[in-house]
């Protein structure tokens, strides 16, 4: 075990005792942020090593409150199901027009997946039926013989897998909290959102390229080098991430434009891209990009002047060091 997780899993422990009525999420957050008090690299592998034995993985088996449940919804075409959820509750008829849009794009996504499918078993068919007369004539006799032989040998006859059906499921979980529950989804940043879909977990920064490497500070797409000990871009070498499912956001704007904003769960090679940052994309390409990021097939850039939004990134600093309640 190396010395991050090590301590992670002692505060874990710890913290689990301290606030029973919290969840995994939470506790692991909590853990996470007491590493990120201490004083660099050297600091955490001299706390590791005062520690006595700490168990591997201990939330291995502890529940969360936002875990969401993928068996039992049907057949997906996504391995992890992504996340939409409601963070604004001004406009019901904007939110059921936008949910409809996102329900129809899959439906027919996966109605013209089933298409082409059929399309394939059927030109398979045809090459089939294509072949000559004299081959079909050719094979008679063998096929003729070799149905003797398992008449023979007293066995059924050969039988055939039956074509894959195409998938049926949702490749999302809609969530829409009750009045009662709302204030915890309501108007949260993206990092908040972060912290209840996906667990909290601390990799190696992304390294920096030479030369010097830039990013961009605001809408007028200033260069400067990346500021260090931001534990959402990098510190101590080291960055917060949220690896999991691909969280989307429906919130104030979405009531006009009909827009969900995409998180980025910090997980890539990019050096100087933020945890938290996010992208806005319309409610009908919503079903498609979940489909390819799931499968790996599609990365959505985040740098540049149009890659992210300040006020966002500023309240993710803001909540960097907040343990939110539930």
């Amino acid at each position: 075990m190396n010395d991050v997780a090590a301590l992670v899993a002692e505060g874990y422990i710890r913290f689990k005792g301290e606030y029973p009525q919290e969840g995994r999420r939470h506790w692991k957050v909590r853990a996470v942020n007491q590493l990120w008090n201490l004083q660099g690299r050297q600091a955490i592998s001299n706390h590791a090593q005062a520690l006595r034995d700490p168990p591997s993985a201990p939330w291995a088996s502890d529940p969360d409150l936002f875990d969401l449940d993928d068996r039992n919804t049907g057949d997906s075409i996504v391995g992890l199901k992504g996340v939409i959820v409601r963070t604004d509750y001004a406009n019901d008829v904007a939110w059921e027009r936008f949910v409809s849009a996102v329900k129809e794009t899959e439906a027919e996504g996966i109605r013209e997946m089933s298409e082409k499918m059929q399309e394939d078993d059927g030109g398979n068919e045809g090459d089939e039926e294509g072949s000559t007369e004299d081959e079909d004539e050719d094979n008679e006799d063998e096929e003729r013989d070799a149905k003797m032989d398992v008449s023979e040998a007293g066995q059924e006859g050969t039988t055939t897998q039956p074509d894959p059906a195409p998938p049926k499921g949702s490749a999302f979980h809609i969530v829409e909290l009750p009045p009662d529950q709302r204030h915890i989804t309501e108007n949260a940043s993206n990092l908040r959102l972060l912290r209840l879909f996906n667990d909290v977990d601390i990799v190696e920064a992304p390294k920096k390229p030479p030369p010097e490497g830039v990013y961009y500070v605001g809408p007028q797409a200033k260069e400067t080098t990346i500021s260090p000990d931001n534990k959402l871009v990098e510190k101590f070498g080291l960055k917060e991430v949220y690896p999991g499912r691909v969280v989307w956001v429906y919130d104030a704007r979405s009531n006009d434009d009909m827009c969900a904003r995409l998180i980025r769960n910090g997980v890539d090679d990019g050096y100087g891209s933020y945890t938290g940052d996010s992208w806005r994309t319309k409610a009908s390409h919503i079903w498609e990009l979940q489909v390819h990021l799931d499968a790996g097939a599609l990365k959505i850039g985040f740098m540049g002047d149009k890659g992210w939004d300040a006020n966002e990134r500023r309240r993710n600093f803001e909540d960097a060091g907040v343990i939110a309640a539930i």
